[in-house]
């Protein structure tokens, strides 16, 4: 695996013109620094020196910034993403007292993979001993960009990998990118096996050495999302012929009786994952069954007293804990001390197998028919009630700038009002839950998801493993509708700065 790539070097001595610097106070702090995803400029005035200050604040900041960046221009994006609350009519500042900060983020171009379809195709190619063609981006999330492609000829050194068939490529470009990629890649092969619909998987290489990330190949699914966002008769449309099916499915994977190895199979380390090793762990045919015919019963009860649902409720609780305090996010500390508080009136229940993203986007349908579901890396086993409100948090506050109607408006609102009500409603009568434990998870997973979207802002989307241009997602809407749903669910009041 290449080495990371050092931190970028200090800020060079300033060059501005006539000597003289924009502003004496001026400084410039790094978040990330492989690459940095975001840098936090801040300068300080007395009272005196903003007299001075121009009227433009945008003009007198950008003025600021080429003196701090003097000499690297190149590395940096100079546009100012956001800041709340807003001054002199402008989004993008914030000013404390005395104090004015501008953040922005860095070019989202890594050195570590290529950066063209080119020359990805030629790697590509290479490793996988038969030319690939017709290598485009299929789409672009919060964490990596997904590619499709077909190959020419099948492959000598692994023929599992079909010919003119359309598969798709996935990196893992985060710091814990081999294990979140041995994550899906044994999930979904635990699952396929089992009839579950998902992508059949093909290969997973843990290491960076041949395309520059850890990468997965997979089946290209028919179909297209649940929710598509072309335009509202279509989007309409088709979410109407498949929500059932989307609730179906869901309720289906939490019914799922579990085998012994199923267990392991969101553990298992990257190494044991690659196709062409000998100690590659392989799907077991029989650990994921939906009748679970000969054990299941024995080892579901047996897990539910080893305390599946338990330990993943702490280790969630522990991630939140870190995040507040490492943010630092103090407006969610109060939140905490409610879930931490409740916890062990439900840390004991039936564990299920869980997606912990399943929403419209993550579920390809076919008119009526469920295609497949993606997106697996954060698979795990645990109460289903936590799964089900990560998907109703989803539904009720992923507010989009574009198509104008899934914006923080009226029409955005009821929308989603009514896409959580029908969720809830749908799967209540497919699965019956218990209420006090749905709104206490609701709590956590929306708690969980606010102190990503804080710690994206804080410190980077590289700090919870996404790619840095998944900053521009962080928007103020967003923010506004997850806090407003964690204090309602927690009786908390939480506040992302």
């Amino acid at each position: 695996m290449p080495e990371p790539p050092p931190p970028p070097p200090p800020l060079p001595p300033p060059q501005a013109a006539n000597n003289r610097r924009p502003h004496r106070n001026a400084r410039a702090e790094y978040f990330e620094d492989r690459p940095p995803a975001l840098i936090l400029v801040k300068f300080t005035m007395t009272d005196t020196e903003a007299k001075d200050v121009p009227a433009s604040i945008e003009t007198h900041i950008e003025r600021v910034l080429r003196w701090l960046i003097a000499g690297r221009p190149e590395d940096f994006l100079t546009k100012p993403l956001f800041c709340s609350p807003p001054i002199a009519n402008s989004p993008q500042l914030r000013c404390g007292r005395r104090a004015y900060y501008a953040r922005l983020a860095v070019p989202d171009v890594s050195p570590q993979f290529p950066a063209d379809p080119e020359t990805l195709s030629a790697a590509l190619s290479a490793y996988l001993g038969a030319r690939v063609e017709h290598l485009r981006v299929l789409a672009s999330g919060w964490e990596t960009t997904l590619y499709e492609f077909e190959l020419l000829h099948r492959s000598a050194s692994l023929p599992q990998l079909p010919a003119r068939a359309p598969l798709v490529l996935r990196f893992y470009p985060s710091v814990a990118a081999a294990d979140k990629g041995a994550t899906e890649f044994r999930t979904i092969s635990h699952l396929a096996m089992a009839g579950y619909p998902v992508p059949r998987p093909y290969l997973f290489e843990p290491e960076g050495a041949a395309i520059g990330a850890p990468f997965l190949v997979m089946e290209r699914l028919g179909g297209g999302p649940l929710f598509a966002i072309r335009s509202f008769p279509q989007a309409f449309k088709t979410f109407s012929m498949g929500f059932l099916g989307f609730v179906r499915v869901q309720v289906r994977l939490h019914r799922m009786a579990l085998g012994s190895s199923v267990f392991e199979a969101p553990r298992t380390t990257a190494a044991a994952n690659h196709p062409n090793r000998p100690d590659a762990a392989r799907p077991d045919q029989n650990a994921v069954q939906d009748g679970a015919r000969n054990s299941g019963q024995n080892t579901q009860q047996s897990m539910q007293q080893n305390g599946a649902a338990t330990r993943l409720l702490e280790l969630t609780l522990r991630t939140l804990a870190a995040r507040v305090e490492q943010g630092p996010l103090p407006g969610l500390a109060a939140a905490l001390e409610y879930l931490r508080r409740r916890a062990a009136e439900f840390k004991d229940a039936p564990p299920s197998f869980l997606h912990l993203d399943y929403h419209p986007q993550n579920v390809m349908v076919s008119g009526l028919r469920v295609t497949g579901v993606i997106d697996w890396a954060n698979a795990a086993i645990g109460d289903r009630h936590f799964d089900a409100a990560t998907t109703a948090v989803i539904l009720s506050t992923s507010a989009m700038e574009h198509p104008r109607w899934m914006r923080d408006n009226a029409a955005g609102n009821n929308l989603r009002r009514t896409f959580n009500a029908l969720y809830l409603a749908l799967y209540q009568a497919c699965a019956p839950m218990d209420l006090r434990r749905l709104r206490y998870y609701q709590g956590l997973a929306g708690a969980l998801r606010l102190s990503t979207l804080g710690m994206m802002r804080v410190r980077g989307p590289q700090s919870v493993g996404f790619r840095p241009g998944a900053i521009t997602e962080v928007t103020p809407s967003v923010l506004r509708l997850v806090s407003g749903y964690v204090a309602r669910k927690t009786g908390t009041a939480v506040t992302i700065a």
